[in-house]
């Protein structure tokens, strides 16, 4: 059994959903590009075209894995020829791949292979790897990276567990700041001016277990600076408990969180205790490495 961390729900989104959430943006702009008289073969008709293409692909999501040519025209607001061309495009560079029975469309390897480079590419990524692949073994638990993501979090990186019953999150997912524990060990360290418009908005109840009274998780950010580690019991999803620590560089400045979350099961007092000081060492180990020296 696998607990996912999924941000805000865990329901499926409809296509017509993704429409009014997510699209709009992308279909104003196919749509604004044909009122513009351009050259078939001009500079300004082949950046339209690649606008084109990067918003067909922003329709894909975990929720949507596969769309068909009037699915695809539709929501884009553009004519099926356009659609065939586009995906004709990207299918013969395997950003796209074809169902060979229904004919509908869907990412294509070769943006894991892209993505999967860019991830290499990141120095936080390849000084975290290690510390997380070992502080996993050490612990049992799934291990997460997190970093500061508008009012959420983005997870980065993760080693999950290898237990039958975990708690898996997915890369590139975001979760709330203020009742993750890799959340409140970023929330914590955010300069006050944006602190402030944070807390400009209600805070979402999420379980029975959510502080959403400002002043009471203030109070819990003061300790969370003080201790140098943040966390979360069932505050985001029922019966899953974590630990955070905060990620610092040579500025001093909190770049990431390193979590663990697993089971309120085994993450119980003598559990949660060993984990708390082992995340906080691991990330430690992880800041030294990016340039950070304790004063």
């Amino acid at each position: 059994m696998s607990a996912r961390l999924r941000p805000n729900s865990c329901r499926r989104f409809t296509v017509h959903e993704v429409v009014t959430r997510r699209t709009r943006r992308l279909a104003a702009i196919c749509k604004n590009e044909r009122t513009m008289a351009l050259e078939p073969n001009s500079p300004q008709n082949t950046v339209q075209t690649v606008s084109k293409a990067l918003a067909l692909l922003e329709l894909f999501t975990p929720d949507v894995e596969w769309l068909g040519v009037r699915e695809i025209g539709r929501i884009l607001d553009i004519n099926s020829a356009t659609v065939h061309n586009l995906l004709r495009t990207l299918a013969s560079s395997g950003f796209i791949e074809q169902h060979p029975e229904t004919r509908k469309y869907r990412l294509g390897l070769a943006l894991v292979q892209l993505a999967g480079t860019k991830l290499a590419q990141l120095d936080l990524v390849k000084v975290c790897s290690p510390p997380m692949k070992a502080l996993m073994e050490k612990t049992g638990e799934t291990v997460t990276l997190s970093v500061l993501h508008g009012s959420e979090l983005l997870y980065l990186a993760k080693n999950e567990s290898t237990e039958p019953m975990r708690v898996a999150s997915r890369v590139g997912g975001s979760a709330p700041l203020h009742c993750s524990a890799n959340g409140k060990a970023l929330l914590a360290f955010i300069e006050e001016p944006q602190l402030s418009q944070f807390f400009s908005q209600p805070l979402k109840r999420f379980t029975s277990e959510t502080v959403v009274d400002s002043e009471i998780l203030r109070a819990e950010l003061q300790d969370i600076r003080r201790l140098g580690y943040a966390v979360d019991l069932g505050g985001y999803l029922p019966g899953v408990n974590a630990v955070g620590a905060p990620i610092r560089d040579q500025t001093h400045k909190v770049v990431a969180s390193l979590g663990i979350v697993g089971p309120a099961s085994r993450l119980r007092e003598e559990k949660l205790t060993f984990c708390t000081i082992h995340v906080q060492e691991a990330a430690a180990e992880m800041s030294r490495s990016l340039g950070w020296n304790r004063r």
